[in-house]
């Protein structure tokens, strides 16, 4: 019989790898250790070619420095053969001497290092040539060095303390001076507070002597202007006085009319007309009568040069854009009855928004005072005031007038500025003085350096005032009624009245403490808060009206029944009629 051998299983059965190494004897060893000894061959082998490259650099450098030495020597010979000096020529054995030398040292020496023995051997053979070729003492001392670093290299490489030494010291190396720049040195920033705006210091600057010095400087500057100027004419001219604001002020547009010392135009010489009301009104009466109606008056008070146009006849001559703009061109300087200013105005349109065609008005309903008025009127000076630009230019004078009487005028309106000037006095950055011909400069009367105003300035005109006044009088007789859930007025008494004006007072002082408190949660909690409040005014509101509702039904009850009975009859008799 043969013995057949089954198979052991696999985990009862040796693997071949244990196996062998149970045969052989062989203990596993750990392989952390094996590569820990790998890791540092491989360093030092790192640091041996590092230590390599390092020499055959230097050795480069060597080469160079020798052959520059070697060209001095040829250049040091020539000379020395000129000079014939005495020299110890070397014999032929010492020379064979010398390379015997040589070729111990290399032997001695690894590859890498022969190339610098070989240097520094012949810079022995330098040195005993002559005594013109000088080898310098930092020469020998760089040779030293360049044999003592490798030793001091491997040492290094030995010691894991040192090598981050070695490291930073080549990164400080390699980092390159930064080239200096010019850089301008910081001037610490100083903010200046401007200085609050001085009324006295404005008025030793603006007085009548530095506008007199002003006005002379520049009546000559304009003459010298003008006559460099072939083309312009220097005979019939206007001054203005440009005033320009730091803020621009919220007002409606209006002509501003100032009033000033000399008049700015001569009945005599120049063009003036006066509109007048008509005596009998329509548009088929005659405007004759009229006319010599207030030549009559005119001529009793002494005034005279005036063109007299029934306002009347001003509408049936100007009926177009262009016959009105003729008819402001025609004239120079227009005046109207104070009654029907507004209606003239209304009726002209924008030609007559100028400061030259605007209509001063005068009060002619007293013949007596009638010269005074025409007088009073004709010493006034306007300009436009408007929300886009800064700056503001008002007629001063013409040329007629001296530096004095010019002066006057401008220290008259600066005066009357200082109330109507929206702003006043601290909203005006600057003055100037300048005549009406193109091309000319102007020159500078007043320059603020104060501070500009904190607010922008608000205006509101003769005619927004009356406004406010008529809604205030509508406010204060609605606040007596309130409205039914019919759409009803019903009167309150007083007591709701009082109690009304109670409720809107604590509406607005919650509303203003709500804009006050900047720490609010959000803008949603405040629309609630204000919902609520006004809610519970609603609900209080229309208890009052349901309650003074129940009065005057109690009241008016009787009333009603009496109404519905004699409807009821009134229904009765038409329905008889009906039947017939």
């Amino acid at each position: 019989m043969v013995k057949v051998q089954k198979p052991l299983p696999k985990s009862i059965a040796p693997s071949s790898k244990t196996a062998n190494k149970a045969a052989n004897g062989i203990k596993k060893e750990k392989p952390g250790k094996d590569v820990n000894v790998k890791a540092k061959k491989a360093k030092a082998k790192l640091m041996e070619q590092v230590a390599q490259e390092k020499q055959l650099s230097q050795t480069k450098s060597m080469k160079k420095d020798v052959a520059k030495e070697q060209k001095n020597a040829k250049k040091n010979k020539e000379i020395i053969k000129q000079q014939k000096p005495i020299v110890s020529q070397p014999t032929a054995h010492t020379e064979k001497a010398q390379k015997a030398e040589v070729g111990k040292e290399k032997k001695k020496f690894p590859p890498t290092q022969a190339k610098s023995q070989e240097m520094v051997s012949k810079q022995t053979n330098s040195e005993s040539k002559p005594p013109h070729t000088q080898s310098s003492k930092k020469q020998k001392n760089k040779q030293n060095k360049a044999n003592q670093k490798p030793k001091q290299t491997q040492d290094m490489a030995n010691k894991p303390e040192l090598k981050s030494q070695i490291q930073a010291g080549k990164q400080q190396k390699k980092k390159k001076p930064q080239p200096k720049t010019n850089k301008v040195p910081k001037v610490p920033s100083v903010q200046f507070e401007p200085m609050p705006f001085d009324e006295e210091q404005f008025n030793k600057i603006v007085n009548l002597e530095n506008i007199k010095k002003v006005a002379k400087a520049l009546k000559k500057l304009v003459e010298k202007e003008v006559s460099e100027k072939k083309t312009s004419i220097f005979s019939d001219y206007r001054y203005f006085l440009n005033v320009s604001s730091y803020k621009i002020p919220n007002c409606p547009k209006r002509m501003v009319k100032l009033n000033v010392k000399h008049s700015l135009v001569d009945p005599k010489d120049d063009d003036v007309v006066i509109i007048v009301p008509d005596l009998q009104r329509g548009a088929k009466m005659d405007h004759e009568p009229t006319v010599q109606h207030y030549e009559d008056l005119f001529r009793e008070a002494g005034v005279s040069n005036l063109k007299i146009v029934p306002f009347n006849q001003l509408r049936k001559e100007c009926t177009t854009y262009e016959a009105k703009r003729k008819f402001a061109n025609t004239y120079d300087y227009f005046l109207c009855d104070g009654r029907i200013v507004g209606h003239v105005v209304g009726f002209c349109g924008k030609n007559f928004q100028k400061p030259r065609t605007t209509f001063h008005a005068v009060g002619l309903t007293d013949p007596k005072t009638y010269k005074k008025e025409i007088e009073r009127a004709l010493k006034r000076t306007a300009y436009k005031q408007i929300q886009k630009g800064d700056l503001v230019s008002i007629p001063v004078g013409n040329h007629r007038y001296s530096i004095e009487h010019l002066a006057e005028n401008v220290q008259m309106v600066v005066e009357q500025l200082k109330t109507l000037y929206p702003g006043g006095l601290g909203n005006i950055r600057q003055m100037n003085m300048k005549i009406d011909i193109t091309g000319t400069s102007s020159l500078p009367l007043y320059v603020n350096l104060a501070g500009a105003p904190a607010e922008t300035p608000n205006v509101v005109g003769s005619r927004e005032q009356r406004m406010l006044k008529l809604k205030k009088e509508a406010n204060d007789v609605l606040e007596q009624f309130n409205l039914s859930k019919s759409g009803e007025f019903v009167k309150l008494d007083r007591t709701q009245v009082e109690r009304k004006r109670q409720i809107k007072q604590a509406r607005q002082v919650l509303i203003a403490v709500d804009a006050e408190n900047e720490e609010t949660p959000s803008k949603k909690a405040k629309k609630d808060n204000e919902e609520e409040d006004s809610d519970n005014g609603e609900a209080a509101e229309e208890d009052e009206v349901e309650e003074a509702e129940g009065d005057d039904e109690d009241q008016d009850g009787e009333d009603d029944d009496s109404n519905d009975d004699e409807e009821d009859e009134g229904d009765d008799d038409d329905d008889d009629e009906d039947d017939e």
